[in-house]
């Protein structure tokens, strides 16, 4: 039995379930339960807040299979309208496209590109990878730790990775122009952040 065997919620055991985007969906069923409830549909908010199974349905198995599938193509259709934001060319950056991050030199303060494949399918994408490093032991000259925390260009976010998930460094002329004028953007307003702090 695997772990996903095992993992109930509300007493529903899981049966499917599938992780797009910012929600894991989910679908239950609990054999002891009348047919018309016998199974289950919620979402899980990938966020790390912890705020437990969200819009959780009973129903029988078509009606919960229906709902099953309508929230995975609405997570879909989020990652579709993020995509079009963008305005431009949005396809994972190849190494060729970096400069070399030499592990003899510090990148605190640089603009890096994250390996694709550390990112799950829908976010193997330019927008995910190009980060601002903001500390971490790994990220010092000669590492002897690894993580690098970051935050995302495009939209702000701060995570942790490791050094050897780091790519290269930014190569402003091989970036798409969206990639340019977010960098440029984020820039400013660490400029700004910084001048508040001191003042």
């Amino acid at each position: 039995m695997t772990r996903e065997d095992k993992r109930t919620i509300h007493g529903y055991r899981t049966i499917h379930s599938m992780i797009v985007g910012s929600q894991e969906i989910i679908l239950g069923e609990k054999q002891a339960e009348c047919p018309d409830k016998r199974y289950l549909c919620a979402h899980d908010a990938l966020d790390h807040l912890d705020k437990g199974y969200e819009d959780v349905e009973t129903g029988d198995y078509l009606e919960m299979l229906e709902l099953y599938t309508k929230r995975i193509q609405g997570e879909i259709k989020t990652l579709r309208d993020a995509e079009k934001k963008i305005g431009g060319p949005n396809a994972p950056i190849p190494a060729k496209h970096c400069r070399l991050d030499d592990h003899t030199k510090s990148i605190i303060g640089k603009f890096v590109v994250l390996k694709a494949e550390v990112f799950r399918p829908e976010y193997q994408r330019a927008s995910e990878q190009i980060c601002y490093v903001t500390g971490g032991s790994g990220a010092k000259a000669n590492p002897r730790e690894k993580a690098i925390v970051v935050k995302n260009v495009y939209d702000g976010r701060e995570v942790q990775f490791e050094r050897s998930e780091v790519q290269g460094l930014v190569n402003m002329n091989s970036l798409p122009e969206w990639a340019q004028k977010a960098i440029k953007k984020f820039q400013k307003k660490e400029i700004i952040r910084k001048g508040a702090a001191c003042g």
